[in-house]
């Protein structure tokens, strides 16, 4: 993961739009930590009911992995390998 990314804080912002777009995507919060390879309680940090926080660092470098796979960005722009 990009090392700028991990300093990011998780923004309410990002916990609304992510909740709209697994909405569009008909996915829970489950299908994501699954399709990631992530555990639910890091994808928890990713909830509304966590508003205000800004994660932990392993949450926090979900960002990019997370983008790229509910078709935000490509992996190039996320700065993940191919």
């Amino acid at each position: 993961m990009p090392d700028s990314e991990s300093t990011q804080p998780i923004t309410d912002d990002f916990r609304y739009r992510l909740k709209g777009r697994l909405d569009e995507l008909d996915w829970s919060y489950a299908d994501l930590a699954e399709k990631i390879g992530a555990s639910r309680s890091l994808i928890e940090q990713f909830t509304l009911k966590c508003k205000g926080a800004v994660g932990s660092d392993g949450a926090r470098q979900l960002i990019p992995l997370i983008e790229v796979v509910v078709g935000w960005k490509t992996p190039e722009q996320s700065g993940l390998p191919n």
